[in-house]
């Protein structure tokens, strides 16, 4: 089975690659508009996977790779709340996120061999921001497409994603896009003994998952027929405050950070995100097995790579 992988350099989607290749029944075609030659080398040297860097409203390349793939996953997006008010230009979030969701649904419509598309969103919260608008828009478009074209969709709604090559803003990246999360500027902070920032006073819980759990729903994406035509949430069932995975990362940091207070940034609003398991477990059989412990000791050593790369940390 062939499996184009859109934004296949990006955090998730690079270790949707990995997964697929360390799988002997997948080639998977990589298509992004550039490539994290640091971390993922590995890719290139595996004969079941191709890469082609072309950006996803480029019509000719996209139809060009869609016509010898059986299932897309679709994860190419600008991302960022407050990104994609202040640094990026609305316009352009709408076009790639939006129009670029609509240009491989269309593709799926018109080509049988397309068995199936993947697409990510986000957990339903009411922040006015392009990023968070863009994403209901294509979630919405995925099912309309599944309603009136048959197109087999599947729309994986995802809760806070953390985990090894997550992106921070300084970090040593070519990628086009940067944007801010919370965990691994968390960490980067708490390494280099910095204040962590704190968006309101930090009693907004979330549910964090581990990209490797991640990857592998999106697998099982791919074979579940039940997931067709949903809507799935995909997380741990269990919540954190930004508080408490401060306290966390300090800890196991060993870090002498302090936790700094600051306004909540534009595009977002303190809120409660949790989820409901139960459709994971019944329409994909799946389930998170990291808790955030673990998770976090699977992060940590790369920050801790890339900081001493950098020179900014001593071995």
């Amino acid at each position: 089975m062939k499996v184009l992988v859109t934004g296949s350099s990006g955090f998730i989607g690079s270790h949707i690659v990995d997964k697929l290749l360390a799988e002997t029944n997948y080639e998977v075609l990589g298509y992004d508009l550039w490539f994290n030659y640091d971390d993922l080398r590995h890719q290139l040297e595996n004969k079941r996977f191709k890469f082609i860097k072309a950006s996803i409203l480029d019509d000719e390349k996209l139809e060009k790779v869609a016509k010898n793939a059986n299932v897309i996953i679709h994860l190419a997006a600008i991302l960022g709340t407050s990104e994609t008010l202040e640094k990026y230009n609305p316009i352009n979030v709408v076009n790639v996120n939006v129009i670029g969701t609509l240009k491989v649904l269309e593709l799926a419509r018109k080509h049988d061999n397309i068995e199936r598309v993947i697409v990510p969103s986000t957990p339903d919260v009411p922040w006015l921001n392009p990023y968070k608008i863009t994403k209901i828009a294509m979630e919405r478009f995925a099912l309309m497409y599944y309603m009136y074209y048959s197109v087999k969709t599947v729309v994986l709604k995802l809760t806070n994603v953390y985990g090894p090559r997550e992106r921070w803003p300084e970090g040593p990246f070519s990628a086009p896009y940067s944007y801010q999360k919370v965990v691994p500027t968390f960490i980067v902070n708490a390494l280099l003994n910095k204040p962590l920032p704190i968006f309101g006073d930090g009693t907004q819980r979330a549910d964090y998952i581990y990209v490797e759990d991640v990857a592998n729903a999106f697998v099982k994406a791919i074979n579940s027929d039940k997931a067709v035509g949903r809507v799935i949430p995909i997380g741990t069932g269990r919540t954190l405050s930004v508080n408490e995975l401060a306290d966390i990362t300090i800890k196991m940091t060993g870090s002498k950070s302090r936790k700094l207070y600051l306004p909540m940034r534009k595009g977002e609003y303190p809120v409660d995100i949790a989820i409901d398991t139960s459709p994971a477990k019944t329409h994909l059989k799946f389930e998170a097995k990291t808790n955030i412990e673990e998770g976090l000791r699977k992060t940590i050593p790369y920050y801790r790579e890339k900081l001493i790369k950098l020179g900014l940390l001593k071995e």
